[in-house]
């Protein structure tokens, strides 16, 4: 890595596989793995820095 650079972590969010087109077939994307206990966002509850990884 090249110094006062980070790598960085890209997501991809779809209803539906099919919505992703050639992003589902490309083995450079993986599936993300939900943690157990974690609360589901919905419309009425949403944690943006409950879900962040802070590496500091």
């Amino acid at each position: 890595m090249r110094r006062g650079k980070e790598p960085s972590t890209w997501v991809v969010l779809a209803r539906h596989m099919t919505d992703l087109g050639t992003l589902a077939q490309d083995s450079r994307w993986k599936p993300l793995q939900g943690s157990a206990g974690t609360d589901v966002w919905t419309d009425d509850f949403s944690n943006v820095l409950g879900v962040m990884n802070w590496n500091f």
